[in-house]
């Protein structure tokens, strides 16, 4: 990723994160959204030369987490050091640089999957966060699968998916996919 194209990302984020808050705040003013609205936005990394186990350990611990993802800022509650496991629950805070400490926007992860990649299987990791975030979006949901590329690396597939309470919620879904595919690029 070049230095434009993460200042371009940052650019984005920022104006995601307006959206974001400038939905919460009006959510009363705002029609529902229907609930069969559901979002998934899908992406695929190819990591060379890092073992899909690797890969897993390192994004199934949630203090990685804002070192990965341009929109996290931090997480808490939990072993947060450790990979996830099944029944693990942390909260990831995130937004835009400087407004997300100004107005944090939360989300409560519970781990629903976390199975170890092997040399012979892919490894999976599923967290789901059924509130969302408030007057935004529910119903959340990020799954992980980890496999090898045959050439000694891995393919990271993500896939998170949402039902927007909200138009601007919906209107989101672009900024979500292009923050997921520069996740582990960066």
């Amino acid at each position: 990723c070049t230095p434009a194209a993460a200042t371009l990302t940052m650019m984005l984020l920022r104006v995601f994160s307006t959206i974001v808050i400038l939905s919460t705040c009006a959510t009363h003013a705002l029609q529902p959204v229907p609930p069969t609205n559901k979002r998934t936005v899908t992406t695929v990394t190819r990591l060379p030369g890092i073992a899909p186990n690797i890969a897993q350990e390192f994004i199934s611990t949630p203090k990685n987490w804002p070192s990965i993802v341009l929109s996290s800022r931090g997480v808490s509650g939990g072993d947060i050091g450790r990979p996830m496991v099944e029944g693990a629950s942390v909260e990831e805070i995130f937004g835009a640089p400087g407004i997300g400490k100004i107005l944090p926007l939360r989300v409560r992860w519970k781990c629903r999957q976390a199975v170890e990649a092997t040399d012979d299987a892919p490894g999976c990791l599923d967290v789901v966060a059924p509130e969302g975030l408030r007057g935004v979006a529910k119903n959340c949901r990020m799954q992980f699968e980890f496999a090898s590329d045959g050439e000694g690396g891995c393919n990271v597939k993500m896939e998170i998916g949402y039902d927007p309470t909200t138009p601007l919620a919906t209107a989101a879904a672009p900024l979500l996919r292009l923050d997921s595919q520069i996740a582990l690029k960066l």
